[in-house]
């Protein structure tokens, strides 16, 4: 059995999708990627993941808008809230009250440098956060 942490990006960048997939699998995580709403609601139904990292701007839907209708989700299915982590171009100011409002856990601006990205996640999973039932 893997005892990694499995987490979904959803990107829609083809380069940015390839650049923090290496660094989340460096960091020892294991990863799916979604590149827009509807396949990262397809795959938050069937899997099971620790945590959710979105884009702001996705082709079909705005990450805040995906972050909700994950949360939606979650308490239709009675599932475990999983942490999510929003990644957006926009300016810092912008992204703290629409996460508030969408139950989005933490956000920064992109690009993210590894070493901030890697701290943000030791932090939510220091914190129990993240669910330690999601694979099991």
């Amino acid at each position: 059995m893997d005892n990694k942490k499995k987490i979904l990006l959803v990107e829609d960048q083809l380069i940015i999708q390839r650049v923090h997939s290496i660094f989340l699998r460096k960091m020892g995580y294991q990863v799916d990627v979604a590149v827009n709403g509807k396949q990262t609601l397809e795959l938050c139904v069937c899997n099971p993941y620790h945590l959710v990292i979105l884009d702001a701007g996705l082709p079909d839907m705005k990450g805040v808008e995906l972050g909700k209708r994950i949360r939606m989700l979650e308490k239709k299915n009675k599932s475990i809230r999983k942490p999510i982590v929003l990644l957006s171009a926009y300016p810092i100011n912008s992204l703290k009250k629409w996460c508030q409002e969408a139950e989005i856990d933490n956000f920064s601006t992109k690009p993210i440098p590894y070493k901030e990205l890697y701290f943000m996640l030791e932090n939510i999973f220091k914190k129990g956060l993240a669910s330690k039932e999601a694979i099991n």
